[in-house]
Parts: structure tokens; C-alpha cells; sequence
């Protein structure tokens, strides 16, 4: 018996998930993105591995795959943030006030932004409030 070589390499399933998200939607991720293109499948599974293997040898290889990680959940959290910002910006009128005496009804308009600024200082927090955010949804808050 005879055994035939694999026809590709192994790859971590979350790893396929996320890069056919990332390429299906690329299009649409081009204008949030700080990455120069969008990784191949074995550019994201190296780097994955690379951060898995904590070696002297691999220090270079480690420091790319944080720059990689840190790119693609920095353009995600860019989509996300004008969605995230509505929502924590989005009040309950008092309707015993509103229309008394000038008082409107929500946020200050003057005071709205766009959305919350990520940049490589900012997105794990954005991340915390978008994954925050999600669970209270899902539980009905």
C-alpha cells in the first residue's frame, strides 16, 4: 500500500472562515482597510502558526503576523464602528420633556461623529464595546 501525498497543506478551519470573509468581501473592505492587499490563505495560516510557535528564531515572521492580525482587525472594527456608534449614541426620549421648552428629542446633533476613530491605539477597545455590544443584543438588553 502505497500512501498519496496530501493535496494541499493543512489549514485551521478559523483560518479559512476568516479569509473567506476578508476575500468575499474585499470589495467592500478596500476603503476601511490599512493592509496594502488582502493576505492569501497561506500568508494568514503562516502567520497564525508563527504566532503559535514562540521561537528566537521566528522573530521577524512574529512581528509580520501581529502587523497581518492587527491590519485585518483594524479594517473589521472600521466597518463596524459606524454601526457601533450609532447604537451607543442613540437615547430613549422623555416624552414628558420633549417639546418643553426647546428640549429635543435624542442625541446633540452638533456633537455626533461618524463614527469612533480606530486606529492601532483604538481598535481593541472598539472590538470590547462591538463584542459588548453583540452579547447584550443576543440577550435582549
Amino acid at each position: 500500500r502505497t500512501m498519496l501525498p496530501p493535496l494541499s497543506r493543512p489549514y485551521d478551519e478559523e483560518v479559512v472562515r476568516v479569509w473567506d470573509f476578508v476575500h468575499s468581501f474585499s470589495g467592500a473592505l478596500k476603503e476601511y482597510t490599512t493592509l496594502p492587499s488582502m493576505p492569501s490563505l497561506d500568508t494568514l495560516q503562516d502567520a497564525v502558526n508563527s504566532l503559535k510557535i514562540k521561537s528566537a528564531d521566528g522573530k521577524k515572521n512574529r512581528t509580520e503576523a501581529v502587523q497581518l492580525m492587527k491590519g485585518i482587525a483594524i479594517t473589521l472594527c472600521r466597518v463596524i464602528s459606524p454601526s457601533l456608534t450609532k447604537t451607543l449614541s442613540s437615547s430613549i426620549p422623555n416624552v414628558d420633556t420633549v417639546g418643553v421648552d426647546g428640549v429635543s428629542d435624542g442625541p446633540q446633533k452638533e456633537a455626533d461623529v461618524s463614527c469612533l476613530p480606530v486606529t492601532e491605539w483604538t481598535w481593541r477597545e472598539v472590538a470590547r464595546m462591538i463584542i459588548i455590544w453583540d452579547v447584550l443584543t443576543d440577550i435582549g438588553c
